[in-house]
């Protein structure tokens, strides 16, 4: 507790010489102001405060635990076991500032959480493949790159993304949302990620890669994204689950599918630009409104007596419509 040894940097060679073998009794470790400093939190040790200086190049490594990083302002936080679910643990860095790289545990999760005026130069996750960044409770754009990687930025009202407040995340597997704003997820061409859950707000998008794709809505508002497999079935998945997305938006440059499973639904598809994207409709007696070019809207059949209860509110950009294969299909021109 408070104490440590403190080394030369080996050039990312582990530890290089040490220069001060034992401390104990410090509370605050204040970093140099013109070089990089790397602070790594042994299991069941704790700091009361580090600064990392000035230099805009430092680092932080958590305990190999379960972790819950509070980042509240500019490359700054605390840093807590993690509590379970029941909010934050008991904290073992109280303070931590100057700090622009945070590093998880390599066999355990770590939650990372962005406060409302929260920002951070790049998170690495560690490679226990369960970490998760929970977003600022503001309007939201994310840019995922890579494999459980990507860029987070707040939104710029539909000019391009705004400011990123998290420049770089790689080795987080699950993407949260606002709760009270909207998020846009993109996925980048070759891009991937586990899960994306986009918070409550209710008006939430996903934009898939630039690929052939095929949409499999499982649940409102919810579903997996795959790579498309030639009319053979699904192909891999680059999205494992997706949950509370109102609005999928396909590929500009190639075919969309979109399949809806009994029970489930969507706000809203846009198939993309490509022209040459499907809908299947649910296993069930279905009514498809027509009412525009490639577009409409896709509804329970009410049994003859119009319409019924909408799981597909509005489509656009969608060539093709294919319905049940054991049900009825009406299909009304407007």
């Amino acid at each position: 507790d408070n104490s440590g040894v403190l080394y030369q940097d080996n050039a990312g060679a582990g530890f290089g010489t040490s220069y001060i073998d034992s401390f104990t009794d410090i509370q605050t470790l204040i970093g140099s102001n013109a070089n990089l400093d790397n602070f790594v939190i042994d299991s069941g040790s704790s700091i009361d405060s580090i600064d990392g200086g000035s230099d805009g190049n430092n680092s932080l490594t958590g305990r190999d635990t379960d972790n819950e990083w509070d980042i509240s302002g500019s490359n700054s936080g605390i840093l807590y076991q993690d509590n379970a679910g029941a909010g934050f643990g008991t904290s073992y860095v109280d303070a931590f500032s100057n700090i622009q790289s945070l590093i998880g545990s390599d066999a355990n999760l770590d939650i990372f959480v962005m406060g409302t005026t929260g920002s951070i130069e790049s998170i690495d996750g560690g490679s226990d493949s369960n970490n998760t960044l929970i977003a600022n409770d503001i309007a939201n754009e994310w840019h995922i790159t890579s494999d459980n990687g990507g860029v987070l930025y707040q939104d710029n009202a539909g000019a391009g993304y705004g400011t990123s407040y998290v420049d770089s995340f790689n080795s987080v597997q699950h993407l949260k949302g606002s709760e009270s704003f909207l998020d846009i997820f993109v996925m980048a061409t070759s891009s991937s990620i586990d899960s994306i859950d986009g918070g409550g707000d209710g008006n939430n998008s996903l934009t898939a890669r630039d690929a052939d794709n095929e949409w499999h809505i499982t649940g409102d508002n919810s579903g997996v994204l795959y790579q498309d497999n030639a009319g053979a079935g699904f192909g891999t998945s680059y999205i494992d689950s997706f949950t509370d997305i109102q609005t999928l938006i396909g590929s500009n440059a190639n075919l969309d599918n979109f399949v809806i499973d009994s029970g489930s639904s969507i706000d809203s598809i846009d198939g993309g630009s490509d022209g040459n994207n499907s809908l299947t409709g649910r296993d069930t007696d279905n009514e498809w409104d027509i009412s525009g070019s490639n577009s409409g809207i896709l509804y329970q059949d009410n049994a003859g007596a119009g319409f019924g209860t909408s799981y597909v509110d509005a489509f656009s950009n969608i060539q093709s419509l294919i319905g049940s294969d054991a049900n009825l299909d009406i299909f009304v021109m407007g």
